[in-house]
């Protein structure tokens, strides 16, 4: 059921925040462990918002990281984000 939720969100990318770019994204759990498997998540510009938010529903407490596509680097400012 959370995988289902978590692909609905991400197909319905969207957002108000304008960013450009596109970003992988990870989460993580609080020992560190990767939630999302061997699943590579990316969004484009804004839609990195909602993809957080379809983690943060699917695995709650997790720590999500959201990176550069092409720097690797992570998004200051948004990353790292903690789900509550």
């Amino acid at each position: 059921m959370k995988k289902i939720l978590l692909i609905n969100i991400m197909l319905a990318m969207g957002g108000c925040v304008t960013l450009s770019g596109t970003y992988v994204i990870s989460a993580y759990d609080s020992d560190g462990k990767l939630l999302t498997g061997n699943r590579q998540l990316m969004a484009q510009g804004s839609g990195v918002y909602t993809v957080i938010g379809g983690i943060c529903a699917a695995y709650p407490k997790s720590i999500v990281l959201i990176k550069d596509a092409k720097t690797h680097e992570e998004l200051k400012g948004e990353s790292p984000h903690q789900c509550r």
